[in-house]
């Protein structure tokens, strides 16, 4: 691979001539140099993808919670045992490894307020030492939305995946939607069936072929699912549980990976590297095909395309995808107004029985010990109540935003799509990868407390916490308790309601301020490069500007097509 790795160096050498934005081509060369292969581990939310890291590894470093848990990126390195915070304004920090969760979870740091960029663990599990880094990513499809975002985000920087699936559901259509999307960065796939200890084999049997036809109808291509229980495979480490060990088949993935290292690792290393060579000439070459429309043609002319060109834009009616998602977030606040209704009168009634019923059963010998029980009672079955409702309307609510999410971008691409089309017509040049429709940065994310404060829920007050004679206590807190269980159900339903509100009035206007930002980008692009153009004065400085281009393009093409042919060879495995 010496010679591979030289004549890409030299092709790297070559774009760096020309004058181009370097930044990407920067973190090219400095993969290169470290030969660092990023095995990047993704799936939907809960799908046990922390626990199959650990057991890769050998110990139990990554949190894992029955809640959607993972909202920053964590990378697993060979090295001594340590781990390494690094936050958004460039310092880093050592921490233990068992405050890890302090920085990735959503339970310590919700909506990363930490402002952490990522987290890098440190430990000599055999499994990394062949240049392989793990990656742990946040789940997608998440109702912490910002998780997807921070995997998606990641995809350019991974060169093979263990897609983690399981039964619990099949796989959905938000994994299709981001495999689609994966597949343009990532050519090598490992799809996994963790949580088969959950399931008789009939039924998994069933359920990876469903996931099978699925996936082989996206690629168009045999696909294979590898069976595994994650957990027992890490109890298996942990215990040397050799029964676990073989119950978890673990070995099947191990097996797999190791014959992919020996194989087919370098190949689909370089390949990757590659591939971000020829994204980076692809947009090169787009925006000097711009340059060149625009410089062939007299100021005169250009000026006049340039008026048609904006009266153009005036015609596309961006306010009525605002007044689109106006209305789609008022229509999720209905739905929760009536899920709230409907909490109340299914759930308030059921409180009160049980408070009443509690109350009859207790045999208590003081009215302070009645007044903290029955405030303990209550704090239960409040807390029961709406951990239940919000698990489920977390997940609707969720689900509706990220229809929306959804429904939106593509919205805003078609809208893109058609400021591209209107210069293509305008200034008669093909421009339909100028302006690369990315997905929406900002989505939902939503977060509620249910703990009281310390007193919020003294049910009967000080006065009751006296000596007041237990007769004639019981019977006043007989009378009241009714009156205060729905009086506190009702301040719980009022916060909840306001959290959720003001969440997804704050995700709307995230999504407006996307859709105005992405839109001018797209039009600012076409903008800049016609204003400069414009600036040519005469006939002799815009030839001169069209002979540097046309030399620029000639060799960006030239590069590309030398990186394609190393790339046919490499997936032919040709040498090289």
């Amino acid at each position: 691979m010496a010679n591979l790795e030289q004549t890409i160096n030299d092709l790297l050498q070559s774009l760096k001539s020309l004058p181009l934005d370097f930044t990407q081509l920067n973190a090219i060369e400095n993969k290169i140099q470290t030969k660092q292969f990023n095995l990047v581990v993704i799936g939907q939310f809960k799908r046990g993808k922390s626990t199959l890291i650990n057991a890769l590894i050998g110990k139990d470093i990554l949190p894992s919670s029955v809640l959607p848990l993972t909202s920053i990126v964590t990378i697993i390195n060979f090295g001594e045992q340590k781990a390494v915070v690094c936050f958004k304004d460039g310092l880093c920090k050592t921490i233990e490894l068992s405050d890890i969760s302090f920085f990735v979870t959503e339970k310590y740091n919700p909506n990363n307020k930490l402002n952490v960029e990522y987290v890098e663990v440190f430990y000599p599990a055999e499994f990394l030492k062949n240049s392989v880094r793990i990656i742990d990513t946040p789940g997608i499809g998440s109702v912490y939305e910002h998780n997807s975002d921070c995997s998606y985000q990641f995809l350019p920087k991974a060169d093979a995946s263990l897609f983690v699936l399981s039964p619990d559901p099949p796989i959905t259509q938000a994994e299709i939607e981001f495999l689609k999307d994966a597949s343009k960065y990532i050519d090598k796939f490992f799809f996994l069936l963790n949580k088969i200890d959950n399931f008789k084999p009939s039924e998994l049997r069933e359920i990876i072929d469903f996931n099978s036809s699925i996936l082989e109808n996206l690629f168009s291509k045999k696909v294979y699912i590898i069976p595994i229980s994650a957990k027992l495979a890490l109890e298996a480490k942990l215990e040397a549980n050799q029964q676990k060990q073989q119950q978890s088949n673990i070995q099947e993935l191990y097996d797999r990976l190791e014959e992919f290292i020996k194989k087919e690792q370098s190949n689909v290393f370089w390949v990757s590297i590659i591939n971000n060579i020829i994204r980076y000439t692809d947009m090169q070459l787009n925006f000097f095909k711009i340059n060149l429309a625009s410089l062939s043609m007299s100021k005169a002319k250009l000026e006049e395309k340039i008026k048609v060109f904006e009266d153009s834009l005036v015609k596309l009616e961006v306010d009525d995808y605002i007044y689109w998602l106006e209305n789609k977030t008022k229509g999720v606040i209905n739905v929760l107004d009536e899920d709230i209704d409907d909490l109340k009168k299914n759930q308030l009634p059921k409180l009160t029985a049980k408070i009443n019923d509690y109350f009859n059963t207790l045999k208590i010998s003081s009215t302070s010990m009645l007044n903290e029980q029955l405030k303990t009672y209550l704090q239960e079955q409040i807390e029961e109540i709406f951990s239940a409702f919000l698990q489920s309307e977390n997940q609707k609510i969720g689900k509706l935003i990220g229809e929306i999410y959804n429904n939106l971008t593509a919205k805003v691409n078609t809208l893109i799509d058609s400021i591209i089309k209107t210069a293509e017509e305008v200034f008669e040049v093909k421009l339909s990868k100028l302006a690369q429709t990315k997905q929406l940065t900002e989505k939902s994310e939503f977060y509620f407390l249910i703990k009281e404060q310390p007193g919020a829920l003294n049910i009967m007050g000080d006065f009751f916490k006296s000596k007041m004679p237990l007769f004639l206590g019981k019977k006043i807190i007989y009378k009241s308790i009714g009156e205060r269980s729905i009086e506190l159900f009702d301040r719980h339903c009022g916060r909840l309601r306001f959290d959720f509100v003001k969440r997804i009035k704050e995700t709307s206007e995230k999504f407006k301020f996307e859709v105005e930002n992405k839109l001018a980008q797209s039009i600012d692009a076409i903008k800049n490069i016609l204003n400069a153009a414009l600036k040519k004065q005469n006939d002799v400085q815009r030839q001169q500007e069209i002979n540097k281009i046309e030399s620029y393009t000639n060799l960006l093409n030239l590069i590309k097509n030398n990186l394609e042919k190393l790339k046919i060879k490499l997936t032919k495995n040709e040498q090289i």
